[in-house]
């Protein structure tokens, strides 16, 4: 007799439901949208999808290979890193970010090779830690 009676009971609170319940679980989906990129005039631009963010922007050459600077950003919009190409080639000054917006590192590429003077620095000062001196190997003394 409990038995009948438990079931009863459970038949009449799902008969009763609204169904606030499912609307709910349904309201919280969240919609996942992919990361997408735009190409205009020889600049490209990439955005987190998550967000509508600009991911990353830099020039082309016509043959699409990077050309001039190009700047990586954080979700929330902050500088992660600005990086020089020539012809799709790191050449030029580059500077990389913590997420904290302090510099990490920043140097030199020519040819795609790290040259001259990189800084390192430390996260929570930002103070410089450390220094390589890695020369310049096309030059001759």
């Amino acid at each position: 007799m409990k038995h009948i009676i438990w079931m009863a009971c459970i038949f009449l609170m799902a008969a009763c439901s609204t169904g606030e319940d499912e609307q709910l679980l349904t309201e919280k989906k969240v919609e996942f949208k992919e990361d997408y990129v735009l190409e205009e005039d020889g600049i490209h631009r990439e955005f987190y999808g998550s967000n509508d963010q600009l991911k990353v922007e830099g020039g082309n050459t016509p043959q699409g290979k990077r050309n001039g600077v190009w700047t990586h950003y954080f979700p929330d919009g902050k500088p992660q890193s600005v990086v020089e190409y020539k012809n799709g080639i790191k050449d030029g000054f580059t500077i990389v970010y913590h997420a904290n917006g302090s510099i990490y590192y920043s140097g030199e590429y020519r040819n795609d090779e790290m040259v001259g003077t990189w800084s390192y620095y430390d996260v929570q000062t930002g103070k410089k830690s450390q220094v390589k001196e890695l020369g310049y190997p096309d030059k001759k003394k």
